[in-house]
């Protein structure tokens, strides 16, 4: 069959599509092997099952664990920053990053401009002076920027991304209501978030 003969659907199904196809199938025979493994099923009868090798299972599951291990961190996190609701109050700057939970590029962006600058700890504070900064008043106005543009590795999408992240993070009432008046004071002056029509 040619390029010519194959209807639109068909071929974008059969070209770009295909890795993201085979990622969700990937992810999904993952977690049913997890949840095998869980409910006891041996290593060697999940082999035999998915036909792959048994130290492709043990991957498997120890970066499940890996993954869960982190989760559970980061929740810890977020429930003590939340309990202490002081967005002065300094943070290890990777593990106040890392409650995130960010993708592997973005959290590295963030935590490499952070250490850039100094900051082995930092603030919600300074967290947020790393996302909307206000600059320098002018003709009695102080205007607001929107710092995330500066950190390199991330584009607008990560940031777009990031700001999502943000806005639903428990991270306390304090940092919840500055955030919401950071990105209200950007959207007044800008008149919209540069990603929103």
């Amino acid at each position: 069959m040619t390029v010519e003969e194959t209807s639109p659907v068909e071929f974008s199904t059969a070209s770009f599509l295909k890795p993201v196809l085979k990622r969700t199938a990937q992810k999904e025979r993952n977690a049913e092997i997890v949840q095998l493994r869980k409910n006891g099923v041996p290593v060697r009868r999940l082999v035999e099952h998915f036909q792959i090798t048994g130290s492709a299972i043990r991957v498997i599951i120890a970066r499940d664990k890996e993954h869960s291990h982190r989760e559970k961190a980061a929740a810890r996190l977020r429930v003590a920053i939340a309990r202490k609701n002081d967005i002065n109050h300094k943070w290890d700057t990777k593990r106040l990053i890392d409650s995130l939970l960010l993708q592997t590029r973005m959290r590295n962006a963030l935590v490499d401009c952070a250490l850039k600058h100094g900051r082995e700890r930092m603030s919600l504070r300074d967290f947020l002076n790393m996302m909307i900064l206000p600059e320098a008043p002018l003709d009695g106005k102080t205007y607001w920027m929107l710092a995330a543009y500066w950190i390199s590795g991330i584009a607008e999408k990560g940031i777009r991304t990031l700001f999502d992240k943000l806005s639903s993070v428990n991270w306390g009432e304090a940092f919840r209501s500055e955030w919401e008046r950071r990105l209200a004071l950007l959207i007044q002056v800008r008149g919209r978030l540069p990603w929103r029509n």
